[in-house]
């Protein structure tokens, strides 16, 4: 039996009166894939407002990312310059530690200067000493004196010998000199019989020697408290010298506790240092990341600075999709396919010859290993659409990539300015 334009509209009334035929015929009709086609749809637009929300997501977070770097970087200067300040203060008491050592140093040459003259004065003391010997000398010739006298001048003697004992730093000399006395001494026994004929002139001579003897005595009082007082400067000095050495002792542990303190300041210099490097190292990435986030959105802008008019930035799935078409149809391998996939970006767009497939590498420093990327990639763009342009972005460019720009082909510099 035929099936006419009649029979048909017939169809098409029953369908509309029995909606639950139309499911019926069309899963009659269609297959499982036209069939599962609208739930498709619905999926993907479903993905793409995700992706859309989590775009908007991650913009709010580079936003924060870029507010944390900035406190990051106020924090860094603050730190630097408590560190320059810490640094200042310590200079202050080591400067002030030199002036205290200039001035010790000063201070143990006026010791030296005034030790020196004790000396002096013990030469002196050793002149006197020269003087009184040659007193007692005259004394000795002049021994055939009456015994009371001879009992005096015996006793001068013993006084003198106790206060030349006093004087121990000229004991020695003194001794020798007693030696000769002694031997003068003998002597003058020889010339008692020669004297006895000048006693009564002696006797006149006795009364000086003994007024003199006692100027002698006083002398020599003199000289043993003169003694004294230098023995009490030499001890005061001694304690002077003593505290200056505790007090040096105490500057240098000082010194040592000083230095101490600057190691363990360099130290901490040192692992802020390395902080500093990791956190520049980690906003390196993070800027780098920023950057090709963002580089999709605005590469009509950036493009645009050079030409470039209908620019349209493939998504990561489109361009995974191309790819899996060129390698379904043999004119790319999976070797060349995964380099393709790190392109940071690709874009189609127009310039004055016409339609151009644009290959570009992002980051915050484009190196040299950047621009060979850039190169090598649009020539397998070049072999799959036909034009091809490789294009550097970045904040920016290592002096050395600069002269790896004008090779062949030609890769575009593209600087994006940091707080754009």
């Amino acid at each position: 039996m035929s099936f006419d334009v009649g029979d048909f509209h017939d169809l098409l009334h029953f369908l509309e009166a029995h909606p639950e035929w139309q499911r019926e015929l069309r899963r009659v009709l269609l297959n499982e894939d036209l069939l599962a086609l609208p739930e498709l749809v619905r999926s993907i637009a479903e993905s793409q407002r995700q992706t859309e929300t989590l775009l908007a997501s991650l913009g709010e977070t580079v936003v924060h990312l870029e507010a944390r770097f900035e406190a990051l970087l106020e924090t860094m200067r603050v730190q630097h310059e408590h560190t320059e300040a810490a640094l200042q203060s310590l200079t202050s008491p080591l400067n002030a530690l030199a002036e205290a050592q200039a001035r010790t140093e000063a201070r143990l040459q006026e010791l030296a200067e005034a030790q020196a003259r004790p000396e002096a004065r013990l030469q002196e003391l050793a002149e006197a000493q020269t003087r009184t010997e040659v007193r007692l000398q005259e004394l000795a010739e002049a021994q055939a004196r009456p015994e009371a006298r001879l009992q005096e001048l015996a006793e001068a003697q013993t006084r003198t010998e106790a206060r030349l004992q006093e004087l121990a730093e000229a004991q020695e000399r003194t001794e020798a000199r007693l030696d000769a006395l002694a031997e003068a001494q003998t002597r003058t026994e020889a010339r008692l019989q020669e004297l006895a004929e000048a006693q009564a002139r002696t006797e006149a001579r006795l009364q000086e020697l003994a007024e003199a003897q006692a100027r002698t005595e006083v002398r020599l009082q003199e000289l043993a408290e003169a003694q004294a007082r230098t023995e009490a400067r030499l001890d005061a000095l001694a304690e002077a010298q003593t505290r200056t050495e505790a007090r040096l002792q105490e500057l240098a542990e000082a010194l040592k506790r000083t230095e101490a303190r600057l190691d363990a300041l360099a130290e901490a210099q040192a692992r802020l240092e390395a902080r500093v490097a990791r956190l520049e190292a980690q906003t390196g990435d993070l800027r780098g990341q920023f950057l090709e986030v963002r580089f999709p959105r605005l590469a009509p802008a950036y493009l645009g600075t050079r030409g470039y008019r209908r620019v349209r930035c493939l998504s990561p799935e489109d361009w995974a999709e191309q790819l899996d078409e060129f390698l379904d149809a043999g004119k790319i391998g999976e070797k060349e396919r995964l380099e393709l996939l790190q392109i940071d970006a690709v874009a189609r767009a127009r310039d004055t010859e016409g339609e151009v497939w644009i290959a570009a590498e992002v980051s915050t420093t484009v190196d040299r290993s950047d621009v060979e990327r850039a190169r090598r990639r649009a020539q397998w763009l070049e072999a799959l659409y036909g034009r091809s342009q490789a294009v550097v972005v970045g904040y920016r460019l290592d002096p050395r990539a600069s002269l790896e720009l004008e090779g062949t082909p030609r890769v575009e510099w593209i600087p994006v300015a940091e707080r754009a």
